[in-house]
């Protein structure tokens, strides 16, 4: 499962703090944007970083070692280096359905309250610059294509 982005924590902790979520809402939209992307080792092969055979021995590596990662194994055992890693783990990010669809697609455009908190979030971002122009305005016309 890949991590939740920076900005899905923040928007649901934001949404929690506004008191728009509860915890266990919150829990449940983390999980669902984290279980939706897809797996590292296939992203390193899709893009023919790793070969199959080399996931294969990873996985294996990790079975006698079950806290490691599959990305730390493979650079431990030189089948990749590390600024591959990220640039897949990038890819994974982007494959993943972000947060706000999420949230949207489970909680729908009828709740008045929770559409101003997801307002008041974007707004937030404009004024703290802490994404692009571009990517704050296509939220927002995602959220006015949904309403």
């Amino acid at each position: 499962m890949a991590p939740q982005t920076l900005c899905d924590n923040q928007l649901f902790n934001f949404l929690l703090a506004e008191g728009l979520l509860t915890e266990l809402e919150v829990s449940d939209l983390a999980r669902k944007v984290g279980t939706d992307c897809v797996p590292l080792g296939q992203i390193l092969v899709q893009h023919k970083i790793i070969s199959v055979e080399d996931l294969m021995q990873a996985l294996s590596f990790q079975d006698a070692d079950p806290l490691a990662e599959v990305a730390e194994l493979c650079v431990r055992h030189g089948f990749c280096d590390q600024s591959e890693i990220e640039a897949a783990v990038q890819l994974q990010g982007r494959s993943a359905p972000h947060g706000l669809l999420v949230l949207l697609n489970e909680f729908g455009t009828s709740n008045g309250d929770l559409l101003r908190g997801i307002a008041t979030y974007v707004a937030g971002l404009e004024r703290q610059e802490a994404t692009s122009i571009v990517e704050i305005h296509d939220l927002k016309g995602q959220i006015a294509n949904l309403q």
